[in-house]
């Protein structure tokens, strides 16, 4: 809880987030199964993945498309503005999740702001 923990956890934070970032977004093979136990701080402050048995590999629409969802999230005004919910869920649209029939308008932007956000 002290100000060496908070510093340590943004740092780690931000090396995962940069990690699978890249092995997402720009390889497209990544490591699925990251949990604690899987997750290793080495000497030199690096991160290191262990047990690589379950991975997942995503074409360059899908690599696009998460991209896009996550620059609209970050550029919106509120989680309210129905501008916002339906350019959301317009790049959404494009992760290939299928949605019933009678499911909400905003639907789509629900679940990209459950799946990448954070905050919410």
């Amino acid at each position: 809880d002290g100000v060496e923990a908070k510093m340590f956890a943004r740092k780690l934070l931000k090396s995962l987030t940069t990690a699978f970032g890249w092995s997402i977004l720009e390889s497209g093979f990544f490591h699925a199964d990251a949990h604690p136990g899987n997750i290793f701080i080495l000497d030199d402050g690096r991160i290191g993945l262990i047990d690589f048995g379950q991975v997942k590999q995503v074409n360059s629409d899908f690599r696009e498309a998460v991209a896009k969802v996550i620059l609209v999230l970050d550029e919106r005004k509120s989680d309210e503005n129905p501008d916002d919910l339906a350019k959301i869920g317009n790049y959404a649209s494009g992760l290939g999740i299928e949605l019933k029939d009678d499911v909400p308008a905003h639907g789509q932007a629900a679940i990209a702001m459950w799946l990448f956000d954070g905050s919410v």
